[in-house]
């Protein structure tokens, strides 16, 4: 089989490999000149340990009914929230499930920043704030009520007020995987000329970043407002409105917070490491700065590749939330089939072809 024409297909996509290296060389001496490429340093003395939250979910689907089990820890398995849950079988399932693997998340990184006093989440700051905020309206009647008891059990207004006051405090740190953003090339190609900028526009951050920044140097960091854009949407049931009003009033400040954003090339990995963070309202615009490449030194060490393609706690703290994730879950598919096998046999029956 030829692949030919798919291959080019993706070429197009990216604008075509023409002005590639012109373009790249552009961006590097722009960034030059405003001094945007520092270096990383090593960190002095010790420094607090770097825990990373995160989280894993598993389904499994019966005749009538999605059965789902969430785990969250972190890399040092301090904390580790485990929980169960059900829904009807439809199309709000993902959305369940990406909110309770949020609100354990959210839950693993509060009692994570109370321990060591700062938490590194796997993902973006806003990801489990999304998954909350768009999981409402997803979620139809006949879901809701269970629904909004799993939230409860959660404890997820008070996380996320929790969560809030921690950025508010400057407490919070994230590492995004794969992303999409494209916020540092649009601000570039603004300063190119329009031919090298319409092909900047088409590529990615990480992309570009990964051409030009040299291993041990980081990119300074940028204002992330698409960051701290996170608004709760109305919920189609009445069970739900009441959690909506709480998350809303306990999501309020999110907004008003500023996340930054940089990426590192560290020395032994050939892929750049993005990483946002926030910091205390009254910060000046050189201690974010600061931050910035002190949290790029504490991260380089961290990288080891060359196939760990992240920072150690992060990777530690994935393998431990899908094995957590895989022993809550078998554990609850054993019960479901043997105390309602029998009883509700459609409750424990699947379908696969």
């Amino acid at each position: 089989m030829q692949f030919q024409a798919t291959l080019a297909a993706a070429e197009r996509l990216l604008g075509g490999s023409a002005r590639r290296g012109t373009v790249l060389a552009a961006v590097n001496d722009l960034l030059g000149a405003q001094s945007s490429i520092r270096e990383v340093r090593a960190t002095a003395g010790s420094v607090d340990p770097l825990l990373c939250v995160d989280g894993a979910v598993i389904s499994a689907q019966s005749d009538v009914v999605t059965w789902i089990s969430v785990a969250a820890t972190n890399s040092d398995r301090s904390f580790t929230r485990l929980y169960t849950a059900v829904t009807p079988v439809g199309s709000h399932v993902d959305a369940v499930k990406a909110a309770l693997m949020a609100a354990a998340e959210l839950q693993a990184a509060v009692r994570t920043a109370g321990e060591v006093g700062e938490v590194w989440m796997d993902g973006s700051l806003a990801t489990p704030l999304i998954a909350l905020a768009t999981s409402l309206p997803a979620v139809p009647v006949e879901a809701a009520a269970e629904f909004a008891v799993s939230l409860d059990d959660l404890e997820v207004v008070d996380s996320v007020a929790a969560y809030v006051r921690l950025a508010e405090q400057g407490r919070l740190r994230a590492l995004p995987k794969q992303d999409t953003a494209r916020a540092f090339v649009d601000q570039w190609a603004e300063q190119l000329d329009e031919s090298a900028g319409r092909w900047l526009t088409m590529q990615r951050d990480r992309a570009v970043l990964g051409a030009v920044l040299q291993a041990g140097t980081c990119v300074m960091a940028r204002t992330a407002p698409e960051v701290a854009a996170v608004e709760v949407s109305p919920a189609k049931s009445a069970r739900l409105q009441s959690v909506q009003e709480q998350l809303a009033a306990a999501m309020g400040p999110w907004r008003h917070t500023s996340p930054h954003v940089a990426y590192v090339m560290p020395k032994h990995l050939d892929r750049p490491i993005k990483y946002e963070w926030t910091m205390p309202a009254d910060s000046e615009e050189g201690a974010v700065a600061e931050v910035g490449v002190e949290l790029a030194g504490r991260l380089d060490p961290l990288c080891r590749g060359p196939r760990m393609l992240e920072p150690l706690p992060q990777y530690v703290v994935d393998r431990h939330a899908k094995e957590s994730v895989r022993y809550v879950h078998q554990l609850l598919m054993d019960a479901v089939g043997q105390q309602l096998g029998a009883r509700h046999p459609e409750l424990a029956r699947s379908y696969r072809s």
